[in-house]
C-alpha cells in the first residue's frame, strides 16, 4: 500500500530540516577546527572521500538487488547505518569534537 502523497512530502520536509541540522553543525565543526589556509584542501578532500564512498555501496547494492527486495535493502542499510552511529558514541574521538 503507497502512502498518501501528503505524507511524502511531510517526510521528505522533516528528512530535509534534519539534513540541514547535522550538515550546520558538521561544517561548522569543521571551519572551527581547520586553519583558515588549510580549509579548501580540508573541504575538498572531504567532499572527494564522501563521493567516493558512495561507489561501492552501489556496487554491492546493485548486486544485493539481485537477490532481495528495495524493502529488505533499505532495512539493512538503515540497521548498518545505526550500528555505525552507535558504536561512534562509543569512541571518544567521534562523540567529543569541540
Amino acid at each position: 500500500m503507497a502512502p498518501r502523497l501528503e505524507v511524502v512530502f511531510g517526510l521528505l520536509f522533516l528528512g530535509g530540516c534534519a539534513n540541514a541540522v547535522y550538515l550546520i553543525s558538521n561544517v561548522t565543526i569543521y571551519q572551527e577546527q581547520t586553519r583558515p589556509e588549510f580549509r579548501g584542501r580540508v573541504f575538498s578532500t572531504r567532499y572527494a572521500l564522501l563521493n567516493l564512498v558512495w561507489l561501492p555501496i552501489m556496487i554491492v547494492s546493485g548486486a544485493l538487488a539481485e537477490h532481495m527486495s528495495a524493502a529488505e535493502l533499505i532495512g539493512i542499510a538503515g540497521a548498518f547505518t545505526l550500528v555505525v552511529a552507535i558504536t561512534g558514541s562509543f569512541i571518544r574521538s567521534i562523540r567529543d569534537v569541540r
